[in-house]
């Protein structure tokens, strides 16, 4: 009944392991047919109604002529694109192979709903060039922003419904396109792990263990967040385990890499801060969730999109600090769920982390509220919130 274009692991991105989650949960009610990446197939292991077939090759543009070969041979009266800024490595590809892929279902008479994982505006321009305004990047980040409008508009007019994941994402993507496509865009939320915490016995521990984790890159305030550590005092930094692990982003700058090792000794922080720049599996991620008192994403970005780290950090209820940018606002309250610190502010996130070190109510306090929170989107919830948007669509 249902055709999915998704990414999938091996591939090593957010969207990968949010499609194997969702469609684990999809597949267990409805049949399913997904074309995926190269090697995909392998690494699927998620059993009942799926069907995985590669169908394109993540670095290879010309791959898309095999995903049309697939999607003709396979076609079903309902297809789901997950989309985010590329499924295809470079983002102007992705652009028009979108729009062709979609005008394409669209001759089949294929009812398409699009998954939009993130939406590019002038803000998350400026935070990916990050160089300084100049009039060069003014001039860019206004033709690729009138780009991305008109594939905007493209989607919307070609797709029968647009899945988003939070409220600031549909109001940018109506600003960017038009309100008579209001009723077509649905906002489901990230989906959020339902985590096997061990059993063992809790005892106290003798330090506060603090993590961060995620892409390891320029606009996540791991800079702010060691500047932050060295700037508590040497009563309160003795009570505190630092990790901060993720993958290296590709097509980052390496040097980055070296200087935040460079900071860590400068500061001398080497005892405190544990620094895991390299992909971090899964079982292990776990244990680092598990095993952290405090979560900490001092980001510093502006992309109007959701966080797969916020998803997995809510599932483990655990005391948040994060900044006021638009991934967090949409989905959190200062001092309920979170505390919400203004972005790049090493003395604001000191004090957070200060306080939550000293105050064990609050502590508790917040990682239970975000427990709760969580609780309402856990995967299998999301999924049937997808069945249903299927079967309404099966109907028209």
């Amino acid at each position: 009944m249902i055709l999915a274009i998704a990414p999938l692991p091996p591939l090593r991105t957010g969207i990968a392991i949010y499609s194997q989650k969702l469609y684990s949960e999809i597949g267990k009610h409805i049949p399913l047919t997904i074309l995926a990446n190269k090697q995909a197939g392998k690494t699927w292991k998620n059993k009942t109604k799926i069907k995985t077939i590669e169908a394109w090759n993540y670095n290879n543009p010309f791959s898309f002529l095999t995903l049309l070969a697939k999607l003709i041979k396979n076609r079903k009266k309902i297809i789901h694109l997950q989309l985010g800024y590329t499924w295809i490595k470079n983002p102007l590809i992705t652009q028009p192979l979108t729009t062709l892929l979609l005008t394409i279902t669209k001759l089949l008479r294929m009812k398409t709903i699009v998954t939009l994982h993130g939406i590019v505006t002038k803000e998350t321009l400026n935070t990916y060039f990050s160089t300084g305004e100049t009039e060069k990047t003014r001039t860019l980040t206004a033709i690729i922003h009138a780009i991305y409008t008109i594939h905007y508009k493209l989607l919307t007019s070609t797709t029968n419904i647009i899945i988003v994941h939070n409220s600031n994402i549909k109001r940018k993507l109506l600003e960017r396109t038009r309100q008579k496509h209001e009723k077509k865009i649905v906002v489901i939320p990230h989906g959020v792990d339902t985590p096997a915490i061990s059993k063992k016995t809790q005892t106290e521990k003798e330090k506060i263990t603090l993590l961060f984790t995620g892409f390891i890159r320029k606009n996540k305030g791991i800079e702010e967040l060691i500047e932050a550590i060295n700037l508590l005092d040497k009563k309160t930094r003795e009570k505190l385990k630092v990790t901060i692990a993720g993958s290296p982003h590709i097509g980052d700058d390496t040097n980055y890499y070296t200087k935040i090792r460079n900071m860590i000794k400068k500061y001398r922080l080497e005892k405190t801060i544990k620094l895991k720049i390299e992909f971090i599996p899964e079982n292990e991620l776990n244990k680092l969730l598990e095993n952290a008192d405090i979560i900490t994403l001092p980001y510093k970005d502006f992309f109007y999109e959701a966080s797969g780290v916020l998803a997995r950090a809510m599932g483990y209820g655990k005391p948040l600090i994060c900044t006021n940018i638009p991934k967090f606002s949409s989905e959190l309250k200062n001092k309920v769920d979170a505390i919400i610190i203004p972005p790049g502010d090493k003395n604001s996130l000191a004090k957070a982390i200060k306080t939550l070190i000293e105050n064990k109510e609050l502590r508790l306090k917040l990682a239970n509220n975000l427990r709760k929170r969580a609780k309402l989107r856990e995967w299998g919830k999301v999924a049937q919130k997808h069945i249903k948007l299927y079967l309404s669509l099966a109907k028209l």
